[in-house]
């Protein structure tokens, strides 16, 4: 019997397979200084905390959850702190400095002001937030006003904010947009959270680099940089094959966690569902095919997943 020669295509595709494993291997893996290891927490729809086991930042606070009978009877929505409370102890979490907000959609803030107070934290909102936010009774020396292209320092994170937009609900339009007017209505039903300013945020730290895009809107502000990781929203997406290559295969990640992609309307603690027009598997298999060095992270609600060793990683 002859030789078997293998093609160099062959042999392409075996060590990006071997390469894409080893990846996966290493951002699974508990690492020994566990307390100090890099972890990302997220609680459904753009609500994650990023903890570097002395400081954390979070992003878009949304635990509460009202259900579809909420919104359609234009009810009142208020924050539950015991939701909060119990999805916060479920694993620890350091001390949160800082939240940000990357609009002011009800699915992003409606609790933003309740996490804060837990940790007397520093919030980052445009000027919607800020009248929500003095309206649930926020300290006012405790509220900024982001701004494009500003950096802001929180531990040894490094937060900068980059323009982005919001992608259309339906007809091409965003609903629920403009300034919210002050004082914030003491009844605020899903209406009155309006959109005013969209961000997305490039986050530094010693041990990786993070683009958080909770909006699949592509016409964004675009970075010239190398990062180890993109969480990215991919609801209402144009197409997989769109997002990745205008907002994620730019920034040569080595991994991509999509983000709010899971149906809303349902409490956290009945488990995540995945709408079947967000299409989240076919996102997956548009990535392998497009991208295949880069690594799918699919979080689950409320554990950890550790990131720290994502750094020594080079494309």
């Amino acid at each position: 019997m002859g030789r078997r020669c293998i093609s160099k295509n062959t042999v392409i595709k075996l060590v990006k397979t071997i390469s894409v494993a080893a990846v996966a291997a290493t951002l699974l893996t508990t690492v020994s200084n566990a307390s100090q290891a890099m972890k990302i927490h997220w609680f459904g729809t753009s609500n994650i905390v990023i903890d570097d086991g002395e400081n954390a930042i979070a992003f878009d606070p949304f635990f509460s959850r009202p259900g579809l009978w909420d919104l359609f009877s234009l009810s009142t929505l208020k924050p539950d702190p015991e939701v909060i409370e119990h999805w916060l102890s479920k694993s620890p979490i350091s001390k949160i400095k800082g939240v940000f907000v990357s609009h002011s959609h009800y699915d992003h803030i409606l609790d933003l002001v309740p996490l804060a107070k837990k940790f007397s934290s520093q919030v980052f909102v445009d000027d919607n937030g800020r009248t929500i936010a003095m309206f649930q009774g926020y300290q006012e020396n405790l509220i900024k006003i982001q701004k494009v292209n500003e950096i802001y320092s929180v531990g040894k994170f490094s937060v900068e904010v980059l323009r982005s937009g919001h992608a259309p609900h339906l007809w091409g339009k965003v609903f629920m947009s403009g300034k919210i007017k002050s004082p914030f209505p003491r009844e605020a039903s899903f209406l009155d959270y309006k959109n005013q300013d969209c961000f997305s945020y490039l986050i530094r730290h010693p041990q990786l680099t993070i683009l958080f895009a909770p909006s699949s809107f592509e016409d964004v502000e675009r970075k010239n940089v190398t990062v180890d990781l993109i969480i990215q929203g991919i609801a209402a997406r144009k197409s997989s094959e769109s997002l990745l290559k205008n907002l994620v295969i730019p920034y040569r990640p080595k991994a991509v966690m999509p983000v709010h992609h899971d149906n809303f309307f349902r409490r956290l603690d009945a488990g995540q569902e995945v709408p079947s027009g967000v299409a989240l598997d076919e996102f997956i298999q548009t990535t392998k095919q497009l991208a295949p060095e880069v690594v799918v992270i699919q979080p689950q609600y409320g554990k950890p997943i550790e990131i720290g060793a994502l750094n020594k990683l080079r494309h």
